[in-house]
C-alpha cells in the first residue's frame, strides 16, 4: 500500500455513507462534519477505507471519521490511512487527535498507531446520540480524545535541534514546546524548528498541561536540576546522556521518580537502536563462536567546544563520548566487572582529555575502551570470539555490521535499517512505556543507568577528576 492509493473526495461524499456509518452510527452526527471536513478514500483493488479530518484551530487536526470495509479489517488499511494523514498535514498542524469511545476494540488500535490518551468528554454518547451505542458488548458513554504525544524540550542547543527534527517527522509525537533561559533564543528555535510553543523559562513550560513528555537537552551539569524540576510538575522525562553528572545524583533522581510513580529514562540512543539487536543476534547464533573480548573507541577533535573544557559543566571526554564505548562493551559482556585498569590525560582545566580503560569480567572476558577530545578515532566497536570477530562501524550510531572468520575473511556485512535521525527509537520506547504505565524502558533499566554512572564515577576517582559541585 502506498500514499498514491489514497485520494481526496471533493463531491458527493454521501455515496460512501454505508462506510461512514461503520464509524459513526448516526447520520445527523456525520452531517455535522461531512461537508466541513476533508475526506479521503483508500483504494487497493476497490475501496478499502475512508477518513475525514477537520481542522479545529490552535494547530489541532482531528480525525472525525475513519472506517475500513469489514472484510478487510486487520490488513493495515486503517493504519495506512492514519500514516498518510500524519504525513500530509505535518507542518500545517502540530497536533493530530481522534475521538473514540471507551471501546476495547478501538482504543488499542489507536495506541498502536502512536496516539496517547489526552482527555475525556463526559456523557458524550448519551447526550448526542438518540439510542445507546454499543461496541464489543460495551455501552459507550464518554468520548476519549487521543492525540500524538506532545513533547517539550529543555535547552535549545544543537542536540535539541536534532530531537525537534525527529519529533516532527515521527507519527507518534509532536514537537510541541521549547524552553530556554532566554525567551528570544526559545522563540528563534521555535521558528526555525517548527515548534508550537516557546518559553523563556523551564518552569513556565512545565506549567503547560499539554506537555506530556520532557526531553532534557541541557549540559550534564544541569540534568539533576532539570529532572527534579520535571518531577515537581510530574512530567515524564527522557534525559540526554550522560544521565547525571555522577552516581549520587542518579540514585537520588531515580528513587524520587520511582516514589512518585513518574517515568524517567536515559537517552543513550545506542541502547534503543535496531543495531543493538543485530549485534546480539549475530553473537547468539554463534557467528563468531564464544565471545572472549570486546573493544570500543570514540574520539573527535573537540577542544574548541567550551563546555567540554569546563569542570563546572561536567566537561571532559568521559561523559560526552566515553559513555558510548563503555555502553557498547556492557551490552556485549554484561555487568560482572571484577577488575579495572584505567588512566587518562587531562586538559589544563582538569577534565579528562583522553582516557583508556581495561575491564576484566568474572567469566574471563575483557573489555577495552578509550575515548578522546583531542583527536578522531576509527569509532568502531569490535567483538572477538573463538571463531571470528564482529565489527560495528560508527559505535555511537552503528551504520554497518561486518562478521569475519578466524582467518580474517569477510563472512557477511549488513547495513542497519534507514533512520529519521536515530533518536526515534528511544522516543518510541518512551511513548510505549508511558502508555503502558511503566516507570522505565526495558532497553535501559534504571539499575543499568545507575551501574554505568557508578562505573564512570570510579574511573574519575582513579584519575583524580572531580567536578566543583561534588
Amino acid at each position: 500500500m502506498k500514499d498514491t492509493n489514497i485520494k481526496e473526495v471533493k463531491e458527493n461524499k454521501k455515496q460512501y455513507l454505508d462506510l461512514l456509518l461503520l464509524a459513526d452510527e448516526q447520520e445527523d452526527m456525520i452531517d455535522r462534519y461531512l461537508e466541513k471536513g476533508t475526506m479521503y478514500i483508500l483504494e487497493d483493488n476497490g475501496i478499502k477505507a475512508e477518513c475525514i479530518v477537520l481542522g479545529l484551530g490552535d494547530g489541532v487536526l482531528e480525525i472525525k471519521n475513519i472506517a475500513t470495509v469489514p472484510q478487510f479489517c486487520g490488513q493495515g488499511y486503517g493504519k495506512a490511512m492514519i500514516e498518510f494523514i500524519a504525513k500530509k498535514y505535518q507542518g500545517e498542524y502540530s497536533i493530530l487527535q481522534v475521538g473514540t469511545g471507551d471501546s476495547p476494540l478501538t482504543i488499542p488500535f489507536y495506541e498502536k498507531c502512536g496516539f496517547v490518551r489526552s482527555h475525556s468528554i463526559k456523557n458524550f454518547f448519551l447526550d448526542n446520540y438518540k439510542h445507546p451505542i454499543y461496541e464489543c458488548g460495551v455501552q459507550l458513554v464518554n468520548i476519549r480524545r487521543k492525540s500524538n504525544m506532545r513533547v517539550g524540550i529543555m535547552g535549545a542547543g544543537i542536540i535539541a535541534k536534532k530531537m525537534a527534527l525527529t519529533l516532527n517527522l515521527m507519527e507518534e509525537t509532536t514537537c510541541y514546546a521549547i524552553a530556554s533561559r532566554s525567551l528570544e533564543k526559545a522563540q528563534d528555535f521555535a521558528k526555525e524548528n517548527k515548534v508550537e510553543k516557546a518559553y523563556g523559562s523551564y518552569e513556565e513550560m512545565l506549567l503547560d498541561e499539554e506537555v506530556e513528555l520532557v526531553y532534557i537537552a541541557t549540559p550534564h551539569s544541569h540534568h539533576y536540576e532539570c529532572a527534579m524540576l520535571c518531577l515537581k510538575y510530574k512530567k515524564p522525562v527522557l534525559c540526554e546522556k550522560a544521565f547525571m553528572a555522577n552516581a549520587a545524583q542518579t540514585k537520588e533522581v531515580l528513587e524520587a521518580f520511582e516514589r512518585e510513580n513518574i517515568f524517567i529514562t536515559e537517552a543513550i540512543w545506542t541502547r534503543y537502536l535496531p543495531s543493538r539487536v543485530m549485534v546480539e543476534e549475530a553473537i547468539a547464533v554463534g557467528e563468531i563462536g564464544q565471545v572472549t573480548m570486546a573493544s570500543g573507541n570514540l574520539g573527535y577533535e573537540l577542544t574548541k567546544i567550551e563546555r567540554l573544557m569546563k569542570p563546572e559543566l561536567a566537561g571532559g571526554a568521559l561523559l560526552d563520548v566515553g559513555v558510548y564505548p563503555l555502553n557498547f562493551i556492557s551490552m556485549v559482556l554484561g555487568t560482572e566487572v571484577e577488575e579495572i585498569i584505567t588512566s587518562c590525560t587531562k586538559t589544563e582545566t582538569g577534565v579528562d582529555a583522553q582516557n583508556a580503560t581495561i575491564l576484566k569480567y568474572k567469566n574471563g572476558t575483557m573489555g577495552i575502551a578509550h575515548s578522546s577530545l583531542l583527536s578522531g578515532t576509527e569509532q568502531m566497536g569490535v567483538v572477538y570470539g573463538t571463531k571470528g570477530y564482529l565489527i560495528a562501524e560508527e559505535i555511537n550510531n552503528i551504520t554497518k555490521i561486518k562478521v569475519y572468520d578466524s582467518n580474517r575473511n569477510l563472512k557477511w556485512e549488513r547495513k542497519v535499517p534507514e533512520q529519521i535521525t536515530g533518536f526515534e527509537d528511544e522516543v518510541r520506547a518512551c511513548v510505549l512505556a508511558v502508555q503502558e504505565g511503566r516507570l522505565e524502558c526495558h532497553e535501559m533499566p534504571h539499575a543499568e543507568t545507575l551501574r554505568m554512572m557508578e562505573l564512570m564515577d570510579e574511573l574519575r576517582r582513579r584519575w583524580g577528576v572531580k567536578y566543583p559541585f561534588e
